[in-house]
């Protein structure tokens, strides 16, 4: 699964914040765990290598605009998944206007990455680099989901 955007890293404390909002979720497993299978359907194929060197050069590749090939050497990460806009509450919408981690969201488009891809208004605000508004424009046309590959710092298991 590809999310909308990706997060390198979340502090605990927004962690906090951010999930305490009953339509803001953390997502119940990593993907890309070490040892699971990268095909669930093939019980002897190839399976994630986890956190390993080649894994983090690919994710610094992506991060980088550079040709991944795809998604299978990303190492692990979870999601932020943040339901539409219409569904959050007044509150939970004013908490994204101003949620500080909002401006470190990247949105690479290196081939292989394969992001989801952003709807035409939110394109236009990205390239204006008010990646807030980015980020409301896509919850506007349903949830959003965001990778996140560090938690203050430590790599995601």
């Amino acid at each position: 699964m590809a999310g909308n955007f990706i997060l390198k890293s979340i502090t605990q404390s927004d962690f906090l914040v951010a999930t305490r909002f009953p339509n803001i979720s953390w997502s119940q497993s990593t993907a890309h765990k070490k040892g699971d299978l990268i095909n669930p359907n093939s019980p002897n194929g190839p399976r994630f290598k986890g956190w390993a060197p080649e894994t983090r050069k690919v994710l610094s590749h992506a991060l980088s605009n550079k040709n991944i090939g795809n998604r299978e050497e990303l190492p692990p990460h979870r999601y932020l998944m943040i339901k539409s806009w219409n569904i959050l509450s007044n509150g939970e919408q004013e908490y994204i206007k101003g949620a500080g981690w909002v401006e470190s969201l990247e949105y690479p488009e290196s081939e292989g990455l394969g992001l989801k891809a952003l709807q035409h208004s939110a394109k236009l605000k990205w390239g204006m680099k008010r990646k807030d508004e980015a980020l409301i424009e896509m919850l506007k046309v349903g949830g959003v989901s965001i990778e996140v590959y560090y938690q203050s710092g430590l790599e995601m298991y």
